[in-house]
């Protein structure tokens, strides 16, 4: 997931290319709640039959919101307790005062962080589950415990729990870890592919870039078209470019 990428960019930041400075809550933290109140073995339960369930592949998606209702009625008691609100506290005080890339924010200006889902198995080989768990950008110190509680339930929406039946994985789908970033306030952003998906067999290496203005939170999310360019892999070099009208 996104913890595992984050924690393969250190070797980068060393050689100082800018990484926001982050911490991550791990993947246990959730299952470890969730026996604290004493609902790990019906949220099991529940898991438990829908990757028994078989049923015609068309009913599939009815099965998995059926599940993720009851499982949200289990989890109405849910917090994060003490432990982990405590360490959010700490989180926040520490990569506020670490600031991002360029610096801490002026003074007076309460820094801002991106809360983000890190599911185990997300990007793997064999499955991807991206898009399928929560994210919140913007997101002030005091509502910290709040972003990573809503984004321990995602992990229980219908869309990834069907996901998850498919692949098989239900058994994992509370090992979410949580990721606290320092949010950069980008003029924009996007994605790059080291690899360009588009490209054609045999031709020369190529990397993809899609961007848009602001944090491209809608470009992920597919609401927003994006400027598109292909770069030559050794030299960064522009080979072509798509410009959107803005």
């Amino acid at each position: 997931g996104k913890a595992w990428g984050l924690a393969a960019l250190l070797p980068l930041a060393a050689a100082s290319v800018h990484v926001p400075p982050w911490r991550v809550l791990p993947a246990d933290a959730l299952p470890a709640r969730l026996r604290a109140l004493g609902l790990a073995e019906p949220v099991a339960a529940v898991l438990g039959a829908l990757a028994e369930w078989r049923g015609a592949p068309g009913e599939a998606p009815a099965a998995a919101r059926g599940a993720a209702d009851a499982l949200a009625a289990l989890l109405a008691p849910l917090t994060t307790g003490d432990g982990v609100a405590a360490a959010l506290a700490r989180a926040a005080v520490e990569l506020g005062e670490a600031g991002p890339a360029d610096g801490p924010p002026p003074t007076g200006l309460a820094p801002a962080f991106a809360v983000r889902s890190s599911a185990a198995g997300e990007d793997g080989d064999r499955h991807s589950f991206a898009g399928q768990f929560a994210t919140a950008l913007g997101v002030g110190p005091d509502d910290l415990d709040a972003a990573v509680l809503a984004c321990w339930r995602s992990a229980f929406s219908a869309r990834a729990l069907d996901a998850r039946r498919g692949a098989g994985t239900l058994g994992d789908a509370a090992r979410l870890a949580v990721v606290v970033q320092r949010l950069v306030p980008a003029d924009a952003a996007g994605v790059l592919f080291t690899r360009d998906p588009l490209g054609a067999p045999g031709a020369r290496p190529a990397m993809r870039a899609s961007a848009a203005l602001g944090l491209a939170e809608r470009l992920v999310n597919g609401a927003d078209d994006a400027d598109e360019y292909r770069l030559d892999a050794a030299t960064g070099r522009v080979l072509d470019r798509r410009v959107v009208r803005k």
